[in-house]
């Protein structure tokens, strides 16, 4: 008697749990690629990698790494973006270009919010 009571509880409970984080890992998919703008950084692309990489079962982001030569020092900047369906964002910057990146530093590497190309 006890056992069909309880076992559909945890059952419940567990499925409870289970959307929750799902709810969760969806609003942080949706959000990862919003960086605050506090500083911004100009120099010269010297080269650009994008890669597709695992978030969460069945999401994923796109990850472009951009190294860029700001006053005689390279910075290692980040741009993602949530992968929606089949289409991969494209980035609108390649090598040898002048730019300004706007965003944020998280711990070594800087996270890009926007990038102007200059000429």
């Amino acid at each position: 008697m006890v056992t069909a009571i309880v076992i559909p509880i945890i059952c419940l409970y567990f499925y409870w749990l289970t959307k929750r984080e799902m709810k969760a890992q969806e609003q942080k998919w949706h959000s990862i690629g919003q960086v605050s703008e506090e500083y911004v950084v100009k120099g010269k692309v010297i080269s650009v990698n994008g890669e597709k990489q695992k978030f969460h079962f069945s999401r994923h982001i796109y990850v472009y790494t951009l190294v860029i030569l700001a006053d005689r020092r390279r910075i290692t900047a980040i741009k993602s973006f949530p992968v929606k369906g089949n289409q991969i964002p494209t980035l609108s910057v390649n090598t040898e270009d002048t730019v300004l990146v706007y965003g944020g530093w998280r711990e070594h590497q800087f996270m890009i919010s926007s990038i102007e190309r200059q000429k």
